[in-house]
């Protein structure tokens, strides 16, 4: 199956921009999420949205669609968008102040809304910087 996804990635020219899924530990997953710019979730009928819990429990900014019940995660603390206006919103978040202000928004918002289930994925350390 690997082999065929690989044929299909490189068909379509896509190697730079595709990443295949893999296992992480909780603290591999922790690293990447304190190392990202931000969080982009897509989905228009999300959940509960475990991954954004995390990422802001970690202090990675989140950028949700309008949709679905994804504002009772992410709150006041997440930047949300319409479809068409997720590459504006990734641009603005890039900016290391916004990028610190949704980071810190959404710190907050893990502790005082999710009630510490997250406990592995709290911020520890300083974000690393993306300046």
């Amino acid at each position: 199956m690997d082999q065929e996804i690989d044929k299909t990635i490189v068909s379509c020219g896509l190697e730079i921009a595709s990443l295949k899924p893999v296992m992480l530990s909780d603290a591999e997953l922790q690293c990447l999420y304190r190392g990202a710019i931000s969080l982009v979730v897509t989905s228009f009928l999300e959940g509960f949205c475990l991954p954004a819990a995390e990422a802001m429990a970690s202090g990675c900014p989140v950028i949700g669609i309008n949709a679905g019940a994804l504002s009772e995660i992410i709150g006041g603390a997440g930047m949300f968008v319409s479809p068409g206006f997720l590459l504006d919103a990734i641009r603005k978040i890039s900016d290391p102040k916004t990028n610190t202000l949704y980071s810190k928004r959404g710190i907050i918002q893990s502790e005082t809304n999710i009630h510490g289930c997250l406990c592995p994925y709290r911020l520890r350390n300083e974000k690393i910087s993306h300046a």
